[in-house]
Formats: structure tokens, sequence, C-alpha cells
């Protein structure tokens, strides 16, 4: 039993003597691995990955010209470098800055950069390689521009009888400020304030706005996301009313009224004669007051003087000033998309021919006279017709012209909105005795002289018893 334990203690003390070696070697092993790694390898290599590439290029020359960089298609790259051990070992990915180099950059456009890498804390460490060596930008300048802003309600109908009046469609605010890529902001041709909300109208309508769209020249929409456009407005949609005018159509028919017709002319007749352009019998005209819609609506004037038929007549009639004037009560509006009428002259079955008449006009024996002087009110004045002979065209249907003569023309001077004197020249109107289907165009006057009254004398002889 002695020796037993003899031999057991001395077992546990040779063991204690070998862990105390096996420690001594190891720390000797270490302070060996240590001394030779920096005596033969003073630097190591690292790779790390996931370093964030920065767009900022504040400081550069692009940045001085005004530029930004408004889309890289690199985010992160992989960065390989060298140093001692102490100072690699606790370098990772937000110990480094990688960024691009944007120096000599003076004009705009996609440009190839080459992509830095710097410590963050200043370490100095040796740089083996960046994965990828160079990132592809887009670089502009970035501006801030004010825009026009138009009213959309594509599901907006309107009930029977009722119509958009688009002239007084409008936003509140009526414009908004974007900021953004100077490339992308000269694409933009229309900025809308959008409504998705579908309804039938019969009355106005004030709404709040579901969105900003903006539009092309090409009717090609631009990205507008803020998670992935580079546009900044200055107002959300929701601070945007959209207000719809509706207003009461009608259509009605066109006509035109005549000026300078003889006395007992067949008005009606003339007027089957013309035609408007594109056969427009009705245009579609409307009002915010319903009851001041008329029937029909003059859009002009002919004066029968003018209408010839070689060359054949033609006239332009503008319709907003027929529906401007004052004879048309309430606020009228064009929404017939058409701004003007021509009106034209059918010469079907009509005849032109040439007349020469002698004029003549006796104070005292007016059943010989051929000139017919009216609107002159003063009662203490006469006339003598200076001109002796007056030549014309006479104009219509063929069967009349071919019989007419020149005895049975009379010549009016109407005295009505011309300048009276006491001798002048005034305008005429040609009338035919036998028909009231027939005019004249003749740029002619006749010379009217104006002189006091004789007194009228009455003698008798004296008489006695």
């Amino acid at each position: 039993m002695k020796l037993f334990r003899a031999l057991r203690a001395g077992l546990a003390k040779k063991a204690q003597a070998n862990l105390s070696l096996a420690i001594y070697s190891v720390l000797i092993a270490i302070l060996a691995w240590f001394v030779i790694s920096m005596t033969f390898y003073p630097s190591v290599p690292k790779t790390i990955k996931n370093v964030e590439l920065s767009l900022d290029i504040s400081g550069s020359s692009a940045a001085e010209n005004g530029f930004s960089i408004i889309d890289c298609n690199v985010k992160y790259v992989n960065v390989r470098i060298k140093g001692s051990r102490t100072q690699v070992g606790n370098i990772d990915s937000n110990s480094l800055s990688a960024y691009l180099d944007a120096e000599n950059v003076r004009t705009t456009g996609t440009k190839t950069l080459n992509i830095k890498v710097k410590s963050e804390n200043g370490d100095n460490i040796e740089l083996v390689s960046v994965y990828p060596e160079t990132a592809t930008v887009e670089i502009d300048k970035v501006e801030t521009r004010e825009f026009h802003v138009v009213p959309d309600f594509p599901n907006i109908t309107y009930a029977e009888g009722k119509a958009l009046y688009e002239a007084e469609c409008t936003c509140e605010p009526n414009t908004v400020e974007i900021t953004g890529p100077s490339a992308t902001l000269d694409k933009i041709a229309v900025c809308k304030a959008v409504t998705t909300q579908s309804k039938k109208l019969d009355s106005s309508l004030s709404t709040g706005c579901d969105e900003l769209q903006l539009i092309t020249e090409d009717g090609i929409r631009i990205d507008t996301d803020p998670n992935t456009s580079k546009l900044k407005f200055s107002q959300s949609e929701s601070k945007f009313r959209i207000n719809i005018s509706v207003v009461t159509q009608k259509s009605v028919d066109i006509t035109v009224s005549l000026a300078n017709c003889p006395q007992q002319f067949d008005a009606d007749w003339f007027l089957s004669k013309l035609k408007f352009s594109n056969d427009i019998k009705k245009i579609t005209i409307a009002s915010k007051n319903s009851t001041n819609i008329p029937e029909s609506l003059t859009i002009g004037q002919v004066n029968l003087c003018d209408v010839d038929i070689d060359p054949p007549y033609t006239q332009s009639c503008n319709i907003n000033a027929a529906l401007n004037k004052g004879n048309i009560q309430g606020n009228m509006i064009n929404i017939s998309g058409l701004d003007e009428v021509t009106v034209s002259l059918d010469g079907t079955g009509l005849k032109k021919k040439a007349f020469t008449i002698t004029l003549k006009y006796d104070k005292n024996n007016s059943n010989k006279n051929n000139v017919d002087i009216i609107n002159d009110t003063d009662n203490t004045i006469e006339y003598d017709v200076e001109t002796k002979q007056l030549s014309f065209y006479a104009i219509g249907p063929e069967e009349v012209i071919d019989g007419l003569d020149s005895g049975n023309f009379v010549a009016t001077v109407d005295f009505l909105n011309q300048t009276v004197q006491e001798l002048g020249s005034y305008d005429v109107i040609i009338s035919y005795r036998r028909s009231d289907k027939v005019w004249a165009t003749t740029t002619e006057k006749v010379w009217v002289k104006r002189v006091p009254k004789q007194a009228t004398t009455t003698s008798s002889d004296d008489s006695s018893d």
C-alpha cells in the first residue's frame, strides 16, 4: 500500500512538471510565430466586402460646375487592402469609404468614373485593388423650375344637355415647383393634376387631386415615384383642388342677315341660295344660364351689293364675334369647335348682265323718276340729281335676266347712315320693278345736290261788281 502511494505521488509530480513545460512551449511557439511573422511577413492582405459607394462629389471640379450624380450602376464595392496585422485586423466595411473621382468633369451626360477608397480612421493601409474599378454614372445639373398645372379628369362624364366648359376648368394652385435633373425637367411638356373620380355631372364640381402626372411632348408619362424618381415637388397632390366647369349646351341654326336689299326683294329666296362651309346648318353653343340660348344664331351680315357670281362670292363669318354681340343676352359660349364659317353663293341657275341706265329725277313730276331719295327728314329741302348715267351688273335667275329692260330699274339713294352734304356722292341700291329676285352690284355713286324748296305763290285777279 505504501508503495502504491509513493508511485502515485511520483507520477503526479512528473505530470505537473510536464504541464508547465507544455505551457511554456506554447508561449514560446506563439512568441516565435509573432517574431517570425513580424520579421518575414510585416504586412498581410485582407478583402473587405460590401463597402458602400458614396455619390457625394462635393469639393470636386464637377461640383464646382454645378453638377450632381443623378444615377450610378454601382452601389457597393469589394476592397482588397494590405497592412500590418494589427492594422488590418480591425478594419471592416464601416472603416473604409469608397467614392467617385469626379475631377476634370466639365460636361453633363453619361460618364465612366474611377472608384477610389480611403480609410475613415486615417489608418495607413495599402490599397491592393477595388472591384469594380469604375462606375457608369449619369451627371447633370439639379435645378428647380416652376410649371403650370392643368386639371385632368378622365373618368368624368356629363348629363344629357350638359357639356364641359374647358376654358373655366382650373387647378388651385395652378403652378408647382419641381426640383430635379435639368435633362428630365426639359422633357416635361404638361403637368397634370389628376382625379380618378368617376361621376356623371349635371353641374360644376370642385374636387381633390389624386396624383400629379408629368407628360412629355410625345405623350409619354415621366416617372414621379419618390422611391425611383429623382424629382421632388414643392407641394404634394393633396394640396391641389380641381375645378370642373359644366354648362348647358344646345344645337342652334345658323343664319346671316342681309344689308342693302332692294325694296320688295325676296330675302328668303336669296338666303336659300347661300351655303355654309361643309354644309354646316347648326352649331353647338352653351350658356351658364340655359334660358339664354336662342333658337338660331346670326353669324354675320351679307351686303347684297357685294354678292357676285363672277367671281363667286364668299365671306368668312366669325362665330365668337357673333356670340359677343350685344343682341345675344347672357354668357354665350362657342363649344362647336369652329371659329369661322364660310358663306358662299350657289350660282346655279343665276345669270349676270351689264346695264347702263339714264337717271331721271323730276322734283315736279315723280311719275317720270327712276331715282328715289329716302330718309331725309328736312322738309325745306329738295334735290337735283347731278349724275346722268349709272352703270352696274344685274344678277338674278337666268330666265328673268334674259327678259330685263333698262327702263324698269330704280336707283334708290338712302340718306340713312350716310353723311348728308349740300353736294355729295352717295351709295345707291338698284332694284327692278318687275322682279323681286334681281339685285345689282355697283361701286359707282350718284351725285345729289340739296337745294332749298322754292316758295309756292298763288295769284288771283281782283273783281268787282
